[in-house]
């Protein structure tokens, strides 16, 4: 079984979030389909450290149905199983 860790760059500041997300979006169009298994970090819909329960918000909105669609896509594409943490409202 091959297995691939998705671990992108985590900011501590709420300015990198697009950038964040979009490092990990870019390790995600990386895997091809010799993957078996594929794992996305801890809430990978809020890509940096948020200081209070409405930037999570804000990021979450933003993020989340981004993220869903990719990781659709990505099981589709490489034929693998994806697993994803990530907060739905």
């Amino acid at each position: 079984m091959k297995i691939c860790l998705i671990q992108p760059y985590y900011s501590m500041k709420e300015d990198d979030a697009d950038l964040c997300f979009q490092n990990m979006l870019k390790q995600m169009d990386e895997c091809d389909p010799s993957m078996d298994l594929i794992v996305l970090p801890e809430y990978c819909d809020v890509p940096v450290d948020v200081p209070n329960a409405a930037a999570f918000n804000r990021m979450v909105d933003k993020y989340q149905p981004i993220i869903h669609e990719k990781c659709v896509e990505l099981a589709r594409r490489c034929h693998a199983l994806v697993f994803a943490n990530y907060a739905e409202k």
